[in-house]
């Protein structure tokens, strides 16, 4: 795994909230009306990091609606919004602190989508949550409430998932299953709407690193990025906002690291910088980028996480962040927005 990658699962953002994880510590702040925060039974948002638990060797975080995970010692926790039973617990009751999910001490990724959940456990796939679109891979339309194996395969090593189609890497080669509307499976011109269960989407292997969003799709092999889904806003970075049926090249770089992409936006980093692109979060003021611009000169950026309304990134040892701040969501103390990067304290008090 490279520097930028385990870097960038050190951190998560939701629809309104964030999570970081500092020196093993796990941190949580912004909205907090599903208990997203996982820090008990006051619904009341933050607007500074606050300490969740008293662990100090966490290893992973991720969130992309109200739902948190974080992976700790190889045992999965999840916490918040659980309608659809996304956080595998057996029921659809939210949860307003870390719950163990399952027995299992071996889970290596988790990926939380906007009502499913994608997670890898000993090389092999799980899934549950919503399943209407068939983004779990499972042979089932309803709601799957804890985590079910998918297929027999050992050899996963990423997950990720979108708002309802999935991404995977097995063996180094890409699939992806759910919902293709806006082609984000990226099958190509004949494209069905429903892919029932993992099918690979390119007959190379040597794919490293993926990223579902919403209605669009990213991956990586040897360091070329790969864009592909809808591009209203630019967000595929390929100069215009045509929609692409698969996947297409992003420029002639070869050094890609890792790319998180949300509804509007999409940032990548390549060589220690970060490039943006689609319309950011303050892109009423900004305007739409539909080509990767660099966000500045310093080659200091080592992890990235994109969502909607606001972004989360590591640069040289901090946690940095940009965006909408309605619920303080960016952890600076205030629900004022930022238009650059703005560090996160972060307290050792709970």
């Amino acid at each position: 795994m490279n520097e930028s990658k385990r870097l960038s699962r050190l951190i998560a953002v939701g629809l309104d909230h964030s999570l970081a994880i500092k020196n093993g510590c796990l941190y949580s702040w912004g909205g907090n009306a599903r208990w997203q925060l996982g820090v008990g039974s006051s619904r009341k948002d933050k607007h500074l990091p606050v300490r969740v638990g008293r662990f100090s060797d966490w290893e992973m975080v991720s969130s992309k609606g109200d739902s948190s995970f974080a992976i700790r010692r190889g045992r999965l926790y999840a916490w918040g919004e659980n309608d659809h039973g996304q956080l595998g617990l057996g029921d659809t009751l939210d949860r307003d602190m870390p719950c163990l999910v399952g027995s299992r001490t071996n889970w290596t990724t988790i990926s939380a989508g906007k009502s499913h959940t994608l997670g890898i456990a000993g090389g092999k796939l799980f899934a549950w949550g919503n399943n209407l679109s068939r983004q779990l891979g499972l042979p089932t339309h309803g709601a799957v409430k804890s985590p079910s194996q998918v297929g027999e395969d050992t050899h996963w090593t990423d997950v990720s998932a979108g708002e309802d189609h999935s991404l995977g890497i097995c063996g180094g080669r890409l699939f992806g299953w759910g919902s293709n509307r806006k082609s984000r499976l990226g099958l190509g011109s004949g494209g069905r709407n429903t892919v029932c269960s993992p099918t690979q989407l390119d007959e190379n292997s040597g794919w490293t690193y993926i990223s579902a969003g919403w209605e669009s799709s990213f991956a990586i092999k040897e360091g070329q990025l790969f864009a592909w889904g809808s591009n209203y806003f630019g967000e595929l970075g390929l100069g215009d906002t045509s929609e692409r049926k698969k996947p297409v090249r992003v420029g002639n770089r070869f050094d890609w690291e890792t790319v998180s992409t949300s509804l509007k936006s999409t940032f990548a980093l390549a060589n220690g910088c970060v490039f943006c692109f689609g319309q950011l979060p303050g892109g009423e003021i900004l305007g739409i980028q539909t080509s990767p611009k660099k966000v500045d000169d310093s080659f200091e950026w080592g992890g990235m996480v994109a969502g909607d309304s606001h972004i989360l990134a590591i640069r040289n040892d901090e946690v940095v962040s940009y965006g909408k701040n309605n619920f303080g969501q960016l952890g600076l103390g205030d629900t004022l927005s930022r238009l650059s990067f703005s560090p996160i304290y972060f307290s050792e008090q709970p």
